[in-house]
């Protein structure tokens, strides 16, 4: 994988990731839930002063890619944001043109984003000749859909080989051998390798008590009438994990209004951007991104 590794406080996150990422992002009204795990994780692993900086809930579609006019300089962010949007608009035109739900255009793309697991990925900074992250992942894998695939497909001719799924080389050169398959997933923390409950195994052992658990399916739809699932369990987690997933199945039952939740098994996708993943973590930032519904427009994309 291409990027810097750490190599000063190997107990801090300090991986430099590299070029463009293209991301689907689900809709913000649905994702309270899985913020604030997210950030009960990113308080676990010692937060900003460990590295382990906040970021969006998004599936990558691409990694370490770049501009297909890279070899003509960009001048400033607002020519790369028009440029960004232009290319996500004719990805969208057709990704729209070769979906046949939407061959009558009477509704915006509807793609889901469905969870079907939770997934520990340990990326130790010697993996990979020495490239690996240098940290452990929890992962919430996603089901490969078609339309998800579709997407994919679209957006990956639409730029240069990306290094996850063109096989992006030491020199920039793409090797075919390294392609890989398209897994779709979400990033949940990107915890040091050598923080202590990565050592003793919490970290594993949590993901997959959330596994045998299915938290994610408490996660998904509307989240607005649903207290946080963790914040009272954080003193005791370390000792009862599956305590943890408990209490949060039990306040994903709850409504405010005593009606029963709403589970409707996935997120609505809502963004299609492009981040720049140039640097550590607090370093990304969106370069361009488009809203799907509101792009949309009973003559295609506007």
């Amino acid at each position: 994988m291409a990027g810097t590794p750490a190599t000063t406080d190997d107990k801090k996150f300090s991986h430099v990731f590299s070029g463009i990422s293209v991301w689907l992002e689900p809709d913000p009204s649905q994702t309270s839930l899985l913020l604030n795990e997210m950030d009960f994780l990113a308080e676990k692993f010692g937060g900003r002063d460990s590295g382990v900086h906040r970021f969006l809930p998004h599936c990558t579609l691409l990694y370490n890619t770049s501009f297909p006019s890279a070899v003509r300089p960009i001048e400033s962010r607002k020519m790369r944001r028009r440029e960004g949007e232009d290319i996500l608009r004719k990805c969208l035109t057709e990704y729209l043109r070769l979906d046949g739900r939407n061959s009558d255009r009477n509704e915006p793309p509807r793609i889901k984003l469905t969870p079907t697991s939770h997934y520990y990925f340990p990326y130790p900074k010697s993996a990979d000749n020495g490239k690996g992250f240098g940290c452990a992942i929890s992962l919430l894998m996603l089901e490969t859909t078609p339309e998800l695939i579709l997407l994919q497909d679209v957006i990956q001719k639409s730029f240069p080989p990306d290094e996850r799924h063109g096989g992006v080389g030491d020199e920039g050169g793409v090797k075919s051998e390294e392609k890989v398959e398209f897994r779709p997933h979400m990033t949940l923390i990107y915890a040091p390798e050598n923080h202590e409950h990565v050592a003793d195994g919490w970290l594993e052992e949590y993901t997959t008590s959330m596994d045998r658990a299915r938290r994610f399916s408490h996660w998904v739809g509307p989240d607005d009438d649903i207290s946080n699932p963790g914040d009272d369990d954080d003193e005791d987690i370390s000792e009862s994990r599956d305590g943890v997933v408990d209490a949060a199945e039990d306040a994903s039952e709850r409504r405010r209004d005593g009606r029963p939740r709403a589970m409707a098994g996935a997120w609505d996708a809502r963004y299609i951007s492009i981040w720049s993943t140039e640097g550590t973590l607090d370093e990304w930032f969106p370069i361009a991104k488009l809203d799907m519904y509101t792009t949309w427009s009973m003559d295609g994309i506007a």
